[in-house]
């Protein structure tokens, strides 16, 4: 666990974050972002990358948390394969009561054609170096409060491949009251990343089929009109 720092980005939340947190320092490194306005996942996101001082970074969500064995698999698949700068790992995932795992392929490719070439929906963990992250972070614009994390996966993609491991390490739970309640309503009302996703979709060559770019084209009409 020496190994690991934990950055929080606390979005203005008006809990017991803080008192939690002070309650781990012992235990953990802990870097406590503390934002008084609330602004967000885009930017509680944006500032919790950018504060990160890890040779690699994952991201978790509130909702998120590791398997028993999800964090010794993280760091041996690093440890074992230090010539990649990506990776990508599965998931458990818990929706209205189901669960499921979803779990990549042991291929390496990019994150672009695993969604696109490989039909994948759901979440994954993904976790890349520090270094090429930090160039794909992009600054939203004060009022949007939901920047896709596909977003910055697709420019990473860009220019790294991923080592894909067919192992889950984490557990996402769809909450109740959740962004994932009010998905569409949240890519309609801040379609601008949503636009600049779906045009850098629709132009990459990180991919192969048609009927993906196809989709990527519609969307990015479709979000272009909202922005």
């Amino acid at each position: 666990l020496n190994q690991i720092q934990i950055v929080v980005s606390d979005d203005g939340s008006d809990d017991d974050t803080f008192d939690f947190v002070e309650s781990i320092r012992q235990l953990y490194k802990v870097k406590y972002l503390r934002h008084q306005q609330n602004m967000g996942r885009a930017h509680a996101l944006h500032r919790a990358i950018k504060a990160a001082d890890g040779e690699f970074v994952m991201i978790m969500d509130s909702d998120d948390y590791f398997t028993k064995d999800g964090v010794t698999s993280v760091l041996d698949a690093i440890d074992s394969n230090q010539s990649y700068s990506a990776f990508l790992f599965g998931t458990t995932i818990i929706k209205n009561g189901i669960i499921f795992t979803n779990i990549p392929p042991a291929i390496v490719n990019n994150y672009i054609s695993i969604r696109a070439d490989y039909k994948f929906k759901h979440d994954f963990k993904e976790v890349f170096r520090n270094s090429v992250v930090g160039v794909c972070n992009f600054l939203p614009p004060v009022s949007c409060r939901r920047v896709p994390t596909s977003l910055i996966l697709s420019c990473i993609a860009e220019n790294y491949d991923c080592l894909c491991l067919p192992v889950s390490v984490a557990v996402k739970e769809y909450l109740r009251g959740g962004m994932s309640d009010n998905i569409l309503m949240l890519k309609t009302r801040y379609a601008l990343p949503m636009k600049n996703l779906y045009h850098g979709l629709s132009e990459s060559r990180k991919y192969k089929s048609k009927l993906s770019r196809i989709k990527y084209r519609l969307l990015w009409a479709c979000y272009s009109f909202h922005s």
